[in-house]
């Protein structure tokens, strides 16, 4: 019988679909293959299956040479999940493995802020701005250290921070996340009137930044009732299959712990 190829646009795709045999019967030919690995991963992940890119992401865990990317692979989706002790785990082995890879230090600081271990996280930005090669490079990490610091009463600490960051800054992850707005919101070159929300309603991309709007209203403004306002908009409006993107983690951790903290 004359063998059937499979054409290379249907086996690209079969590449992408988490159950594909195809991807399956390749990384049982080529079981070190990181890349596979990834694929599949990405694959489970893209249909919001975290429960199984954690699960995969264990088995490549133990059959791959270089550990590190699947430990923080993992770990990300554990944040996801919410479940933040797993994740700085994870992050802590990347770490010691990539001592200055800036995406294991970000969600690395991550984990413990949610964890609500402050100092933990304090030192690991620290640590994540040193590695840093540019002031637009390091945003995101400066905008989570200035959150660790103001929860931990350092307004003077979180000033100096933000006197690093020029005032005219402009980065390419802008219109993405909004942290270089949530900063000159902090320095107070923007006001909450210029920037938001613009809504009633809560998006993927929204959901980081309304944190850090309503981490703003609570430390800067004093303004408790509009910081709950902020947070109450990401926890009611934000569809449910998004509810695992870290602005939705952050801000349920935030009203568990001023339950248990009030100002």
């Amino acid at each position: 019988h004359t063998r059937q190829l499979m054409h290379p646009l249907r086996r690209q795709r079969q590449m992408y679909i988490r159950d594909s045999p195809y991807l399956g019967a390749q990384i049982a030919k080529e079981p070190e293959n990181e890349f596979l690995w990834h694929l599949k991963i990405y694959a489970y992940s893209k249909e919001r299956d975290l429960e199984g890119a954690v699960r995969e992401a264990s088995i490549a865990l133990v059959t791959v040479k270089d550990p590190a990317r699947f430990l923080q692979s993992r770990g990300h989706w554990y944040t996801n999940l919410g479940l933040y002790e797993q994740s700085a785990s994870d992050f802590t082995r990347a770490a010691q493995l990539r001592p200055d890879d800036k995406n294991v230090l970000y969600h690395y600081g991550l984990a413990h802020y949610l964890l609500g271990e402050y100092k933990r996280a304090e030192k690991i930005y620290l640590h994540a701005l040193d590695t840093a090669a540019s002031a637009s490079e390091s945003i995101s990490t400066t905008n989570w250290l200035w959150a660790t610091l103001m929860h931990q009463g350092k307004e003077v600490e979180a000033k100096a921070l933000l006197d690093t960051v020029p005032a005219d800054l402009r980065t390419d992850i802008m219109e993405k996340s909004g942290y270089d707005r949530l900063i000159m919101l902090y320095k107070q070159v923007l006001s909450p009137e210029q920037l938001g929300p613009k809504g009633n309603e809560c998006t993927l991309e929204d959901a980081s930044f309304l944190y850090g709007l309503s981490n703003y209203y609570y430390y800067v403004e004093k303004n408790e009732a509009k910081s709950k306002e902020t947070i109450d908009l990401i926890l009611n409006t934000l569809p449910g299959p998004l509810q695992t993107c870290f602005g939705f983690q952050a801000a349920k951790t935030e009203m568990d712990r001023r339950a248990k903290y009030p100002m």
